[in-house]
C-alpha cells in the first residue's frame, strides 16, 4: 500500500485543492471546492504514514488557504490586494461547513488508524478494586514538591 510522508500529503492535498478550486470558479459552484477539500483531506489521512497522521490531519485547511491566495493572485480582475482578499473571503464562505466537515472527518480518520486494533485490549483490563493500585493518593498537607509540611527538611548525601 501507499504510505504517503508530510510532504507528499501536502503536495497531494494541494494538487486536490487547486482542482477543486479552478472548477469552482469555473462552473460558478464554491460548493465544488468543498467536495475537493472533503475528497483530498481524507485521501491525504489515509495514505500519510502512521508517524505523520497529526499534522497531515491538520495542515488542510492552511493548505486551502494558501491555494487560494495563489489562485485569486494569478486569475483575479483588478488590483491585486482586493482581488485575492475577495476571491479567498468568497470561495472560504462557500466552503466553510466542508472545512469543518472535512478537518473532522481527516481526524477521524487519522485517529481510527493511529489506534488501529491497540484500543481492543484497553476495554479488556480488569478493574482495580478500590483500595489497591499502583497511584499513591495525596495527603492535603503535602506542598508543591509532594513533600509533607510535616515532614523535616533533610538533604541526604
Amino acid at each position: 500500500m501507499i504510505r504517503l510522508t508530510t510532504r507528499g500529503a501536502v503536495v497531494l492535498t494541494g494538487a486536490v485543492f487547486t482542482l477543486g478550486v479552478l472548477l469552482a470558479g469555473w462552473f460558478g459552484l464554491p460548493a465544488l471546492a468543498g467536495v475537493f477539500f472533503l475528497a483530498g483531506s481524507a485521501a491525504a489521512v489515509w495514505w500519510a504514514r502512521k508517524a505523520d497522521l497529526l499534522l497531515v490531519a491538520l495542515s488542510p485547511p492552511t493548505v486551502l488557504c494558501i491555494v487560494l491566495i495563489v489562485i485569486s493572485a494569478l486569475t483575479g480582475s483588478g488590483g491585486l490586494m482586493v482581488s485575492v482578499a475577495e476571491g479567498t473571503t468568497l470561495t472560504l464562505v462557500g466552503a466553510a461547513p466542508w472545512l469543518f466537515a472535512g478537518t473532522a472527518l481527516a481526524l477521524i480518520i487519522a485517529a481510527a488508524r493511529a489506534l488501529g486494533g491497540s484500543a481492543w485490549p484497553l476495554r479488556q483490563l480488569p478493574a482495580r478494586p478500590a483500595g489497591q493500585g499502583g497511584t499513591r493518593r495525596r495527603d492535603p498537607a503535602e506542598g508543591q514538591a509532594g513533600r509533607s509540611e510535616r515532614e523535616p527538611d533533610v538533604t541526604r548525601v
